[in-house]
């Protein structure tokens, strides 16, 4: 009889523990495509967002492949993501990546900050200056200010030149770039 007794504890036992294991599966597990479906307002392929100043010359071009617009969460998933930031010395800024997210409160309302992650890169170009290129796993845009930064590994080339470190702030309206810890030089 206590056989039995310790065979229905046992199974409760392994029942509790079972069900818990579940529960813990269940909410840990991000979210699937279904449910940040349910979630979308709108979702938009091949997008083009044009911003302009008040004497009507473009100032920046943000692109997308994908959009989706989350409402409930204030912001819309990227997929291919590019922002292009113009300068009146014809200087242009590209930020691109596979993936991001932009946050706004609804969609007439230009982002105020640009997340960009998996295979960044941050490039320069213009008449002026010379061309630069830096690449990361992550950077954090902020339109208004045209201000970007990283806690990530950066690379930087330009001709001639690498420098490599962790931690980047770039002010792309004064064409500034910063790379934060650990920085090394490589004349090439």
């Amino acid at each position: 009889m206590l056989q039995g007794q310790y065979r229905l504890v046992f199974f409760l036992i392994m029942c509790v523990l079972g069900t818990s294991w579940l529960l813990y599966q269940h909410q840990s597990k991000p979210k699937t495509h279904k449910a940040i479906n349910e979630l979308l307002e709108e979702y938009m392929y091949n997008v083009q967002v044009e911003n302009f100043d008040t004497e009507g010359a473009l100032v920046q071009n943000l692109q997308a492949h994908y959009w989706a617009f989350v409402p409930k969460e204030g912001r819309s998933l990227l997929e291919h993501p590019e922002v292009t930031v113009f300068k009146k010395d014809n200087t242009h800024w590209i930020l691109q990546a596979q993936k991001g997210q932009a946050f706004h409160e609804h969609l007439a309302v230009t982002p105020h900050h640009i997340e960009f992650w998996d295979k960044v890169i941050l490039r320069r170009t213009g008449n002026e200056t010379s061309p630069m290129e830096l690449q990361t796993e992550q950077l954090s845009y902020f339109p208004e200010k045209k201000f970007a930064e990283s806690k990530q590994y950066v690379t930087l080339t330009k001709p001639g030149t690498r420098i490599t470190g962790h931690g980047l702030k770039a002010y792309l309206d004064k064409g500034q770039v910063e790379l934060l810890q650990d920085v090394t030089t490589y004349y090439e």
